[in-house]
């Protein structure tokens, strides 16, 4: 069963107490574990048990769980590389349940009376959600294995000494049954007795030849400096690997598991485009596997074999090697030794280069095969050559697609990519990314290119167009969700000095039906706070988690940012403000929690799953200038601080869209469903339908209001009585307080619910800004407002008639599109320019101008037809997003969309996400649309034949 939404809440609440804990918490589940359920010790690999390696990357596994409960696709890798190992060492669905119980066993007990009956609950669900998943995917493994589900014996038939390190065990069944095939780079388990131990031990080992019908290989290291039998020598990684390098003879008997893993070559599909293996050390045993394999298939491909070692003495199959490049001209061979022995050893036949391996010494063509795009490359080796490998390919433009690694060891994962060896310089000069490993360089100049005006933030600067390079920041506030138990909302009031200048627009003119959405008007994506950012490179490998260099959350803030803003992609950062409960009852200091969400595109697929980032402060350290850089400089911070407050109309509206959306009422937010400013036009008009009542006049139960029971003309002040049969009386804040939460329109006597408006024209009229039917010209609102006012007649319904012709009159409608819009680029008297987000009134920026010559060019050549007003809608919207793709494709920034993104964007443009418009813009252009196609229906004249536009509102 999937987890609730609440659930899923309480797992992320969870990622600080996992970041803490989580090591203390898999240590205890795995000592109690093993000491309850015994026969376990015969799975768990005991080497990590003893150096808590185990229990490290099960913390790990926990946290990223954690992390990304909502977004699990991000984990589909890890998940199959942990199925595949389930599968070789043959664990059972029965295996789970045990595990479950132990595991939310030792939550509790570290975690104590903090692990309460909600969290635990959750936990359990998230476990078996999980769990359930695994035991899915295994059994679809076990199914693959063509019903070799159980350890088989296997006769070690020979064993053949590679190098001073190296041995090859050949491993014939016992039953003398045909072996299935495998792909080469899978691994077997193979299990042992250890007497020591008392237990069964397995490992997994990579095959080393390719698919024999009659036997399997496996080449396998000895651990220099290891004696079996020295004290504690089970600790060592390499115990077993000695074993059975120094007591396991020819002849004697060992389990095996069927052949596993996900790194491999896929003979059949990847039987054209060149190989690249390079290896080092131990590494080599799947690349002898791989090359094996295309060499029996008498393959033509490029293969290229890289590989190093510390001494000559230590590299495997070294003879085998020379002869496959002497016999095959589509093979070649780049050796590296780190300390040659000079007496023995000669350059150029023994080895290549004395050296780790350096991929900058290699061909480019010859050694990497970079001319070939399609080339797949396959790196297995120790941690730190996996991550120098990693990152080199990516430098030189390989596609993290196209590179493929194995890691030895307990669930590691390679790193290399984003975040890591030039964190701190990239973050002191970003431009540093470009020639780092791991990006691909923009041909474009850092500089940030956002900004709000320093008179106003209502303006947003969004110079960066969608059809360059980007990272776009989007602000979510509040989010609820984010609250944890013992914290409440903290909402500031809204500033009531807030002048006119600030505003926004008219809010709202029309609730509740589809032209909310349609038209624009109190939309998510009108009221969200968007920024956007010219990037400077492209991200090509996975952006793992990285150590911070800085301690504070807010400066965690301000670095992530300020290394997410320099790569094409986007970022969500959901804030909430709150304050704590303390036993008591009482509340605590203001505080603010962030979840920062980024994801980054990359060449021709999905993007990289998000990166979550989860920032507590106090609210005073986001005010605090003397701890941030000049505000000017920082789009998304100066959204973040003015959110709070709310001292625009834009502000305000958002705060209250958010809250309305997650279903949270605040005391600051109610407005009887007008904007702000109208309240008091309401409020007059209310106070001339409620009658005035003396407290002398009221005598028993009267003199109560009978909602918050006070003395009515003393600690309930200003009495007065509903226009109702009944005539009640109450004081005039609880009835404000029941209208605001019922809205104008339902306005009632809160105990009999009679209506106190009985003509809804009034409210209506109201709602509108009109005085008598007229629309007035108000000094408290800016020309832009009053000419929102003025045009909301034209929004209350959709220019969505199909049934009703109309004749196409280019000239006219053009005419009427430049007049509404130029109502809506009106400058304020005081010289502030544009008092609304650039978004909503449309200024010079590329998207808009795109989209002005596609409607003036199809409108010229639609000239004359006849058709619906609905239909020519629709057209014109569709033409002017399919414009965007080609401009999109024109960029070249068509390589950053997926395949399954591009056929959404190609079927259909208008609601393809992939494109990032910049919010607001689709419904600021069909409001405008709309509004000229109703302008042509509505003000008609009939001073005379056809159609003119004298009347048209200034």
């Amino acid at each position: 069963m999937a987890l609730t939404q609440e659930q899923v809440q309480i797992i992320r609440s969870t990622v600080p107490v996992l970041q803490e804990h989580g090591n203390t918490i898999t240590k205890t589940f795995y000592d109690t574990l093993l000491k309850d359920v015994p026969d376990l010790n015969n799975v768990f690999n005991q080497a990590n048990q003893a150096n808590s390696h185990q229990a490290q990357a099960l913390a790990g596994a926990l946290y990223a769980y954690a992390s990304h409960i909502d977004d699990l696709g991000a984990l589909s890798p890890a998940v199959e590389k942990i199925c595949q190992k389930h599968a070789s060492l043959y664990i059972q669905p029965d295996q789970y349940k045990v595990v479950g119980e132990y595991l939310l066993g030792a939550m509790g007990t570290v975690l104590g009376s903090a692990l309460t009956q909600e969290v635990l609950e959750a936990w359990g669900a998230a476990y078996w959600q999980l769990a359930n998943l695994m035991i899915k995917r295994e059994e679809q493994l076990f199914q693959d294995a063509d019903g070799w589900t159980d350890w088989r014996e296997f006769t070690i038939a020979d064993k053949v000494k590679e190098s001073d390190e190296i041995t090859s065990f050949y491993l014939k069944p016992v039953d003398g049954k045909k072996l299935p095939p495998f792909l080469p780079g899978q691994y077997i388990s193979v299990s042992t007795d250890v007497p020591k131990l008392q237990y069964l031990q397995s490992r997994q080992y990579s095959l080393s030849d390719s698919p024999k019908s009659d036997y399997y290989r496996v080449s396998i290291k000895k651990e220099t400096g290891l004696s079996t039998t020295q004290p504690d020598a089970e600790a060592h990684p390499g115990y077993i690997s000695n074993i059975m390098h120094d007591e396991k003879k020819i002849g004697d008997v060992v389990k095996v598991s069927h052949p596993a893993g996900e790194f491999f070559l896929d003979p059949m599909r990847d039987a054209a485009a060149p190989v690249v293996l390079i290896s080092a050390g131990v590494g080599l045993t799947p690349m002898i596997a791989i090359l094996h394999t295309l060499l029996d298939r008498d393959s033509k491909q490029r293969i290229s074999f890289i590989h190093g070692a510390r001494k000559t003495s230590a590299q495997a199959f070294g003879k085998q090697i020379k002869e496959t490049v002497a016999s095959h001209p589509n093979v070649t061979a780049s050796i590296f030794i780190k300390n040659p022995n000079t007496d023995t050893d000669v350059e150029g036949l023994d080895y290549k280069y004395k050296s780790r391996v350096t991929l900058d010494v290699l061909d480019r063509e010859k050694d990497l095969c970079l001319d070939n795009p399609a080339t797949t490359y396959f790196v297995c080796g120790p941690d730190s050559f996996m991550s120098a490998m990693g990152k080199g390919l990516a430098g030189l433009g390989v596609d993290e697609g196209r590179i493929k690694m194995e890691v030895f060891g307990t669930d590691q994962t390679p790193v290399y990519g984003l975040f890591e060896s030039k964190l701190k310089a990239a973050v002191m000069h970003p431009e540093g990314f470009v020639n780092s490993p791991g990006f691909a360089p923009l041909q474009a100049p850092y500089n940030t290119t956002i900004g709000f005006s320093q008179a106003e933030f209502t303006h947003a600067q969004l110079t960066v167009s969608t059809f360059e390079p980007h990272h776009s920041t989007t602000i979510v506030y509040p989010d609820c969700s984010l609250l944890k138990r013992s914290e409440v909302l903290g909402l500031r009031p809204m500033n009531l000095d807030v002048t006119t200048k600030e505003r926004y627009e008219p809010l709202p003119l029309i609730r509740d039906n589809a032209v909310t959405n349609h038209a624009g008007r109190e939309n998510e994506a009108e009221v969200s706070f968007f920024t956007r950012q010219r990037a400077v490179a492209i991200v090509t490998a996975y952006p793992l988690p990285h150590a911070t260099l800085f301690k504070s959350p807010f400066d965690r803030l301000l670095q992530g940012m300020a290394l997410a803003e320099s790569f094409v992609g986007s970022t969500t950062l959901s804030m909430v403000t709150f304050q704590k409960l303390d036993s008591k009852g009482g509340v605590g200091e203001d505080m603010v929690r962030i979840l920062r969400k980024t994801r980054f595109r990359r060449y021709g697929a999905a993007p990289f799953a998000a990166l979550r980032e989860e920032y507590v402060f106090s609210l005073a350290t986001l005010y605090d200038d003397e701890k941030s850089p000049p505000i000017q400089s920082i789009a998304f911070l100066h959204a973040l601080r003015i959110l709070p407050q709310r001292s625009s109309d834009r502000a305000y509206s958002h705060v209250r869209l958010r809250l309305e959306m997650q279903g949270t009422e605040d005391q600051h937010v109610g407005s009887y469903g007008f904007k702000p400013a109208r309240r008091e036009n309401f409020e007059r008009l209310l106070d001339n339908r409620l009658m005035p009542v003396s407290s002398a006049d009221l005598e028993g139960e009267d003199m109560l209001c009978f909602i918050c029971t006070g003395t009515l003309g003393e600690d309930a002040p200003n009495p007065v009585a509903v226009p109702c049969k009944g005539k009640h009386v109450l004081c005039k804040h609880c009835l404000l307080t029941w209208v605001a939460s019922v809205g104008a329109a339902s306005a009632s006597c809160p105990q009999c619910r009679q209506k106190i408006f009985t003509d809804q024209r009034e409210v209506h009229d109201l709602r509108f800004g009109l005085v008598n039917g007229i629309y007035e010209y108000d000094q408290r609102y800016t020309k832009f407002e009053n000419f929102e006012r003025s045009c909301s007649d034209l929004d209350q319904e959709l220019a969505e008639d199909k049934q009703h012709e109309m004749s196409v009159h280019a000239d006219v409608l053009i005419h009427i599109w430049d007049t509404l819009l130029a109502g809506s680029r009106l400058e304020d008297d005081n010289g502030y320019q544009y008092s609304t987000p650039e978004h909503l009134a449309p200024v010079s920026f590329q998207e808009w101008n795109i989209a002005e010559g596609v409607l003036r060019h199809q409108l010229t050549k639609q000239n004359g037809i006849v058709t619906t007003p609905g239909r020519l809608f629709h057209h014109l919207l569709d033409r002017v997003y399919g414009a965007f793709y080609l401009e999109l494709c024109k960029a070249g920034l068509n390589q950053l969309i997926s395949p399954q993104e591009m056929q959404t964007l190609v079927a259909d443009p208008v609601n393809a996400a992939c494109l990032d418009i910049r919010p607001g813009f689709k419904e600021c252009f069909k409001r405008h649309l709309n509004r000229t196609l109703r302008f042509s229906e509505l003000r008609r004249c009939c001073c005379s034949p056809g159609f003119h536009s004298h009347g048209l509102r200034a």
